[in-house]
């Protein structure tokens, strides 16, 4: 279980690329599919967060901002939380 959520705050990282941490988990003995599982899970999401909050940031800037993006923001990170304890509940 352990590694598990060290393989979910490594890719929830956004200071260290992915690849550097995928090349470290390889050199481990982490299960392969457990890696691509969780990784597809908690990788993407933050990605869009990422994308939406740039935008918000951009848009704010400019005078034209929406508070939809907040929401959206808030909203996908309270999914992410509702994963990772349904992870942890699964695993344990």
């Amino acid at each position: 279980m352990q590694t598990i959520w060290l393989i979910i705050l490594t890719q929830l990282n956004p200071l260290i690329p992915g690849s550097a941490f995928g090349y470290f988990f390889g050199l481990t003995n982490v299960n392969f599919y457990k890696y691509i599982i969780v990784t597809s899970l908690f990788s993407i999401p933050i990605q869009f967060v990422y994308i939406k909050f740039g935008q918000y940031i951009g848009e704010f800037f400019t005078g034209s901002h929406n508070i939809g993006y907040i929401f959206f923001i808030i909203f996908t990170f309270g999914v992410l939380v509702l994963m990772i304890n349904f992870l942890n509940k699964k695993i344990d």
